[in-house]
């Protein structure tokens, strides 16, 4: 008969192995632990019937011997965390297996705000009775005033009725000389309340009050000094000149009678030398001319002149048309630079070529009229009179020193023209002394090296062919000298 879970006698083994203690918060490893070896269960007789016969003569083994269960030691709980910070405390050290539990450090509690309040009444109680000083009994939440007392100053005694302050008498008003207005009103000292009197102090009785020091008072009194001479004169500036737009009232000299002429016309003095051109027409015995011409300061001016054949010093003389000078208008300096890009190296290059050979009529004004005219195919302004362009720069030395007559509007550029007028270059390294202009003289910049101004000029010691030069314009001792930037023809119409 086979045997079945049931059959077997659970009362033959001993009891289960007790569980392991766990914390509430956390779980610790345990070290296993050696496992003893228990005895195998003996084996169980086998049952032939399911009552056993009394007679059969079987004695029932004996039950086996119940090892004692070794008893674990329950791993210590943690600690609780602390209710404030005074009391904590550092964590025990971390084991496997702690073999004894360690004891729970105590917690304090804090006590509470109305037992710190009785501990520091019973404290002062204790103080008080020390010093002998009577107090009477106070709410424990409360603390004690204590008044101050007043040192080696003793309290002035109390009069019985406190008498109202009489009012100060008003001082007698200090006159003052030259001075409105002296009297000065001091109003009446108003008492301070829950002040005590000051001790051995005298009352000021018919003192004049303390006035406070003002400006105007003491300048009346005592006036300052007056200040000190200059020790210098300061010479007036000179009231710049007025610039007229409009045109210049000229002398026509009318009473030649030069306007009649058919032919060439012999021009009063001031339009002598300059450019100009004419128209004459006639309708009946009514004549009329007109004439237009560029003055110095390249400003236009046309006049009408009309008269009878039968009297012609009776000539009705008007401006048709004036357009001021375009030397009124200072230009940018990047309108400078760009006229240097457009015109300097057609001029300068037309120099050079020309370089050795007599240009027109071999004088230094030639050399500029030509290069403007031919070198820039009468696209820039061309030479009228001594003016070749606009100036940026006009320098001049009357023996005090070189100095510039006006602002320097851009450095001497390649192309740019410069006219002479009675200079003289003194150079203290080579001691040569070079004059330059009886009294006009012309030359064309072809290079700037560092102050040093290569030129290319005409007509020099009578040498009526172009030469080059050089000049230095610290190195001038006397005269004056314009540098003059090429400019397009429609700057100044004509």
């Amino acid at each position: 008969m086979k045997n079945s879970f049931m059959d077997i006698d659970v009362s033959k083994f001993g009891p289960p192995p007790p569980k392991l203690y766990r914390g509430p918060d956390e779980q610790l490893p345990i070290k296993p632990h050696a496992t003893r070896e228990s005895p195998p269960p003996p084996a169980l007789p086998a049952r032939r019937s399911e009552t056993a016969s009394p007679a059969s003569g079987k004695v029932k083994p004996p039950k086996p011997h119940k090892p004692d269960a070794v008893k674990k030691t329950p791993p210590p709980k943690p600690m609780r965390k602390p209710s404030t910070l005074e009391e904590t405390s550092p964590p025990p050290p971390y084991t496997e297996v702690d073999e004894k539990p360690k004891p729970k450090p105590p917690i304090t509690k804090k006590p509470t705000f109305e037992a710190q309040q009785g501990d520091v009444s019973n404290e002062l109680n204790n103080i008080f009775s020390r010093m002998k000083v009577k107090t009477e009994s106070s709410p424990p939440v409360s603390e004690p005033d204590v008044a101050p007392k007043l040192v080696n100053k003793p309290a002035p005694p109390k009069p019985a009725h406190k008498p109202a302050p009489k009012p100060a008498p008003k001082p007698a008003p200090k006159p003052v000389v030259n001075v409105p207005n002296p009297v000065v009103n001091v109003p009446n000292p108003v008492p301070i309340a829950n002040v005590p009197p000051v001790v051995n102090t005298p009352p000021a009785v018919n003192t004049p009050p303390v006035v406070p020091h003002s400006r105007e008072s003491s300048a009346s009194a005592t006036p300052p000094p007056p200040p000190p001479p200059r020790n210098y004169n300061r010479a007036p500036v000179p009231t710049p000149p007025a610039v007229s737009t409009g045109p210049p009232e000229l002398d026509l000299e009318l009473h030649t009678g030069w306007y009649t002429s058919n032919g060439a016309l012999k021009l009063p003095k001031s339009l002598a030398g300059k450019n100009y051109k004419t128209s004459y027409s006639f309708s009946g015995s009514r004549y009329t001319r007109e004439i237009t011409a560029r003055l110095d300061d390249l400003s236009t001016i046309t006049y009408k002149l009309e008269w009878d054949s039968s009297s012609s010093s009776n000539v009705k003389v008007t401006i048709a048309n004036f357009i001021p000078s375009p030397l009124l208008t200072i230009p940018s300096k990047q309108e400078l630079i760009d006229n240097h890009n457009r015109f300097g190296e057609y001029i300068a290059s037309w120099c050079q070529h020309n370089y050795g050979q007599m240009v027109g009529r071999g004088e230094c004004w030639d050399l500029a009229k030509e290069a403007l005219s031919k070198g820039c195919g009468n696209h820039a302004f061309v030479s009228t009179g001594f003016t070749h362009g606009f100036p940026i720069l006009q320098i001049s030395n009357t023996g005090s020193g070189v100095v510039f007559n006006s602002p320097q509007l851009d450095e001497v550029r390649r192309g740019d023209i410069i006219q002479f007028k009675s200079c003289k270059f003194y150079n203290v390294t080579s001691g040569v002394t070079k004059t330059v202009g009886a009294p006009d003289h012309t030359s064309v910049v072809v290079g700037n090296n560092n102050g040093r101004i290569q030129v290319l000029e005409q007509n020099v010691n009578s040498v009526r062919v172009v030469v080059d030069g050089e000049y230095i314009f610290a190195d001038l001792t006397q005269g004056d000298l314009t540098v003059y930037r090429p400019m397009p023809a429609e700057w100044a119409p004509w």
